[in-house]
């Protein structure tokens, strides 16, 4: 339990510091490029939690 806490507090900051960028950065804020930049880093931030599950699976000794 608490290596699925310590994930989701670095997943989470992850996200913080690239959303403070995003928006540091972005000049046009409307809802439709919010919602892109929403979507896109739920997808990598799932994708990487999947992928790195699959490592951790394969490497694991038998």
């Amino acid at each position: 339990m608490l290596e699925i806490i310590l994930l989701a507090i670095g997943l989470s900051m992850d996200s913080l510091a690239v959303s403070v960028t995003g928006g540091a950065v972005i000049r046009e804020c409307t809802g439709r490029n919010i919602l892109k930049i929403a979507i896109v880093m739920g997808l990598f931030q799932a994708g990487m939690t999947v992928i790195g599950y699959g490592f951790g699976k394969h490497l694991r000794p038998m």
